[in-house]
């Protein structure tokens, strides 16, 4: 990620206003400690963000999503989520996050048609 300082220096570059410079700065040091924040959950694993996201899924009628660079989660295969888990993760937390990935997938996949939950059938 751009430093703060490399931010700050393009600004002046540019000339912003001390307005704009402010917002800007502001604007990256919040996705600065989003993206730690991220980090630090992916390392932790992500087995009860998959189990909350199940949760939520279990009550849709639709899921909607766009990842135009990457395969939507619940779409990979096992072996794709193992790499993109498997960047940030190993052993059992790696195991422990796949398997949550597979698992969601599994319920949406399984849903009766009916039963308020999405399923394949349904899938556009």
């Amino acid at each position: 990620m751009t430093s703060i300082v490399a931010h700050d220096r393009l600004l002046r570059v540019y000339q912003v206003d001390p307005d704009g410079t402010k917002q800007v700065l502001d604007m990256a040091r919040a996705v600065g400690q989003a993206l730690l924040s991220a980090r630090a959950s992916l390392q932790r694993g992500t087995a009860h963000f998959q189990q909350r996201l199940r949760d939520i899924e279990e009550q849709a009628d639709t899921i909607r999503g766009f990842a135009p660079a990457a395969v939507f989660g619940v779409f990979q295969t096992e072996a794709y989520a193992s790499l993109v888990f498997g960047q940030t993760v190993s052993g059992d937390v790696l195991a422990h996050s796949v398997a949550a990935r597979l698992e969601r997938q599994r319920q949406l996949l399984d849903a009766p048609v009916g039963s308020g939950r999405c399923s394949r059938r349904r899938a556009r």
